[in-house]
C-alpha cells in the first residue's frame, strides 16, 4: 500500500503542536514511542469499483448531490502501551505531485459533509476499533472534486512549562467527485522523458505526465531497460513514490536506478498506471555522466493503414482466391491418381 514518506510540520487544532505525518494511505502507521505505532486502514469499498486497486486503499467515489456514503476505517494500536487516539477529518490539497493533508482545523466542503462515529478512542495495546465515517452530500452541492483525509492521531503530554505537544498521525485519503452524471473519466498522458544523474551519481529517469481526465490520479509503475551496451537488460525498476495530479495538472514520475548502470544507449519501456488507467511508452535514452541528459519524446506507435474496399471488389478477391486454391488442389491430386493407376496395372 502506498505511503507518503515525507514528514510535514503542521499545527494541530488551536494549540501549539508539532505533528509528524507518517502517511496518508489505507495502511498507514503513525510511529509512536513503545512499539510500531497506531495505524489506520480502510475496510469498505463499493462492489462496483473492486477492480480498481485505488479503492482498496483510499475512499474514491463519484456521487450525485443528495447522496449519503458510509465507509468504515479500522484504527489499530500496535504499540506496547495503551493510547488515546484522536480521530478526525481534515481538508487536503494536491501540491507538486503530492497529496498533502492539511492541519486538523482546516476545512472545505467535504469536511463539513463528513461525520465520524467516534472522535476519541481509549485503546489498549494490541486492540482494534472500527469507526464509521458518513459523508452526506447536500442536494445543492456544487459539482467538482473534493479532497480530504480521515486521521488517527496520538499526542504526547505537553512539554514542561509550555502548551507544546508532539503529535503523530496517519490517514486515509478521500477523493470525492460530485457530479449528477458519470462525469469525465480519469485519464492521463505521458510526455517527454529526461535521463539524469542526481547529486549522488545515481541515474534517474523522469517522465512528464499530464492529467487529461476529470478526476485526481495517483501514478505509479515500472521501468524496463533493454538493448543496452553489450546487449544488457535491466529492471524492472519501480516508482518509489506515486505522483498525485489534480485534473489539468502536470508532474514528473521519477525512477531511481542502480549506480552500476552504464550510460547506454538503452531502449526504455515505461508502464504507468493509476487505478484502471494504464499507459505504456517507449524511447531510446542515454544517461549523462553527470547532471541532466537529453530530453526525448516517446516513440510513436506504428499506425496501421486500413483501405476500405467496396463489397463488389471484396467478393471478386474472395472468388479469385477460391479459384487459385481449387487449381492448386487439382494439380496436387493428379499425380496421386496416376500413380495409383500405374500400381494397379502391375
Amino acid at each position: 500500500m502506498a505511503v507518503i514518506g515525507v514528514i510535514f510540520l503542521l499545527s494541530v487544532a488551536s494549540s501549539a503542536a508539532q505533528a509528524q505525518e507518517s502517511g496518508i494511505s489505507g495502511g498507514a502507521v503513525a510511529e509512536v514511542e513503545g512499539g510500531q505505532g497506531v495505524g489506520i486502514k480502510l475496510l469498505d469499498m463499493p462492489e462496483s469499483t473492486q477492480s480498481d486497486p485505488r479503492t482498496r486503499t483510499y475512499i474514491v467515489d463519484q456521487v450525485g448531490p443528495g447522496t449519503v456514503l458510509e465507509r468504515r476505517v479500522q484504527i489499530q494500536n500496535n504499540s506496547t502501551s495503551d493510547k488515546v487516539v484522536y480521530v478526525y477529518v481534515s481538508s487536503a490539497t494536491i501540491q507538486d505531485g503530492n497529496f498533502v493533508g492539511d492541519s486538523s482545523s482546516s476545512q472545505n466542503e467535504l469536511t463539513t459533509w463528513t461525520t465520524l462515529e467516534q472522535s476519541q478512542l481509549k485503546m489498549p495495546s494490541g486492540s482494534e476499533v472500527d469507526v464509521l465515517a458518513t459523508i452526506s452530500v447536500p442536494s445543492d452541492a456544487s459539482e467538482g472534486e473534493q479532497y480530504g483525509a480521515i486521521w488517527a492521531e496520538v499526542r504526547s503530554a505537553p512539554l514542561a512549562g509550555s502548551s507544546i505537544v508532539q503529535a503523530s498521525r496517519a490517514g486515509v485519503r478521500i477523493y470525492l467527485s460530485v457530479d449528477e452524471g458519470n462525469g469525465t473519466p480519469a485519464d492521463f498522458a505521458v510526455g517527454s522523458l529526461t535521463p539524469s544523474r542526481d547529486a549522488e551519481g545515481l541515474p534517474t529517469l523522469s517522465a512528464l505526465a499530464e492529467n487529461t481526465g476529470g478526476r485526481a490520479i495517483d501514478i505509479s509503475g515500472e521501468l524496463n531497460l533493454a538493448n543496452g551496451p553489450a546487449g544488457l537488460s535491466a529492471g524492472p525498476f519501480t516508482v518509489q513514490q506515486a505522483t498525485t495530479l489534480a485534473p489539468g495538472d502536470s508532474g514528473e514520475v521519477v525512477f531511481t536506478l542502480s549506480d552500476e548502470l552504464p550510460n547506454g544507449p538503452w531502449d526504455a519501456t515505461l508502464s504507468l498506471k493509476s487505478g484502471l488507467v494504464e499507459r505504456e511508452v517507449t524511447a531510446t535514452i542515454t544517461f549523462p555522466d553527470a547532471g541532466v541528459g537529453e530530453t526525448v519524446a516517446p516513440n510513436e506507435a506504428p499506425v496501421l493503414l486500413i483501405t476500405l474496399v467496396s463489397s463488389g471488389v471484396l467478393l471478386l478477391l474472395i472468388a479469385a482466391g477460391t479459384l487459385i486454391v481449387l487449381r492448386r488442389r487439382r494439380k496436387t491430386a493428379t499425380p496421386a491418381v496416376e500413380t495409383a493407376h500405374a500400381d494397379a496395372s502391375v
